[in-house]
């Protein structure tokens, strides 16, 4: 699995939707259409306490709306997503 820092890839949920969360699900409906970046290669992060991996990436689609903020743009969404949610897909493999 090449997860490097700037690896484009897209990402599903686990076939198993009773280990996805709604977290989990809903931002990959919302943000993954076009798929995401790797922004930093898997860790277990401070904020997990089961030690669960997992990958922070940035959504290639831009629908982030920042009108509270007092802007028009909008922007990609960057975050955490947990590897043990999600099934990691390449583009030439799809």
């Amino acid at each position: 699995m090449n997860l490097e820092k700037g690896t484009h890839i897209f990402i599903v949920p686990m076939f198993d939707r009773k280990k996805v969360s709604n977290r989990t699900r809903n931002k990959l409906h919302e943000h993954g259409g076009h798929g995401f970046i790797v922004l930093a290669e898997p860790s277990v992060p401070t904020f997990d306490t089961k030690g669960v991996q997992w990958i922070r990436v940035r959504s290639l689609e831009k629908n982030v709306s920042l009108a509270k903020w007092g802007q028009s743009e909008k922007e990609a969404w960057e975050g955490w997503l947990p590897l043990d949610e999600i099934k990691i897909k390449y583009p030439d493999a799809i």
